[in-house]
């Protein structure tokens, strides 16, 4: 009883495809070239309700898209390498930081399936493609990787890590299949190696991902605004030859008793993957600290004291003491 319709293609300036002109672009030549996913994200990532534009800098842009994508996956793939399901873990056992990620699928598979209803495709990818980009590659693997590479394969961290990693997956493959249906079907394979089932028949139903701890919302996004000024306070040092790996460095953190509250039961040199924190109160700052975004955090960066531990190379005090 109802329709959906789209725009017109047109090129990247806004005209109509003319072969006098000599703008074409033939969607074989994209698919040869480049493969048929690529063509599918430029398609759900226009927006169908205006004249979609292409040409080569669009589709760049989407190529770029499409490999922010493919690396979580193959992120993703190379840590559940050995995963079994006899080793995972049950959600209340799980760190803060997993059931925080774990709270963030929640809320976008039923942001997701809202999307689907009012036909809105675009939003849809956008949210994936942030999702993949912004809380997993630039947060969520770039605290846990060191885990990951460190820790026992037996230890309830390592082992925490590697079911979030497992529902993620799972996740992420269902709700790109029908976009990137080649690569799904391709990672969906790998990690399952039986050829009698496809990503493709796959389903999300009404009980699939569903965790609720949005109680460690507010802790993670606090988090989040630390994390943010460390790293940029991080990179001045780096630039000034102070630092090379984050590792080597001490931060000193300057801010409000109500944050420090907030974040106490956070391990802190590990979400700003640093070798040592220090906590103080925001009036202590000294007219050294670093400021930026973030009005109530100051940040003051040091070399970590000790030696690099071979292992995970971190700087400790332990190690030097040792030798």
């Amino acid at each position: 009883e109802s329709i959906l319709s789209h725009g017109f293609v047109v090129d990247g300036k806004g005209r109509k495809m003319s072969k006098s002109i000599g703008n074409v672009i033939s969607p074989d030549e994209i698919i040869k070239k480049y493969g048929a996913d690529i063509l599918r994200i430029w398609v759900v990532a226009s927006d169908y309700s205006e004249d979609l534009k292409i040409d080569n800098q669009i589709i760049n842009y989407q190529i770029d898209s499409y490999r922010k994508i493919r690396n979580t996956i193959r992120f993703l793939l190379g840590n559940l390498n050995n995963f079994s399901f006899n080793d995972a873990v049950e959600l209340e056992q799980m760190p803060d930081l997993e059931k925080y990620i774990l709270n963030k699928v929640s809320q976008m598979n039923t942001e997701l399936k809202s999307l689907v209803q009012n036909h809105d495709y675009h939003g849809i990818f956008v949210k994936l493609l942030n999702f993949c980009t912004l809380d997993l590659s630039a947060f969520y693997f770039d605290v846990r990787k060191d885990s990951l590479y460190c820790d026992g394969k037996d230890s309830l961290k390592r082992r925490s890590v590697s079911t979030c990693l497992h529902i993620l997956f799972d996740f992420l493959s269902k709700w790109f299949s029908p976009i990137i249906s080649f690569t799904s079907e391709e990672a969906w394979q790998s990690r399952h190696q039986d050829n009698s089932t496809s990503i493709l028949s796959q389903t999300i139903t009404e009980k699939d991902f569903i965790y609720s701890y949005s109680n460690l919302e507010k802790t993670f996004d606090e988090l989040k605004r630390v994390r943010k000024s460390v790293t940029a306070a991080l990179e001045i040092k780096r630039n000034e030859k102070l630092i090379g790996s984050s590792l080597q460095a001490k931060a000193i953190i300057y801010i409000p008793l109500d944050i420090q509250q907030t974040l106490s039961k956070l391990n802190l040199a590990e979400m700003c993957i640093v070798s040592d924190v220090e906590v103080r109160e925001i009036s202590q700052k000294t007219s050294s600290s670093m400021n930026f975004d973030e009005e109530d955090i100051f940040v003051d960066i040091s070399l970590a004291e000790g030696d690099k531990c071979q292992r995970c190379w971190t700087i400790l005090p332990e190690v030097k003491d040792s030798q």
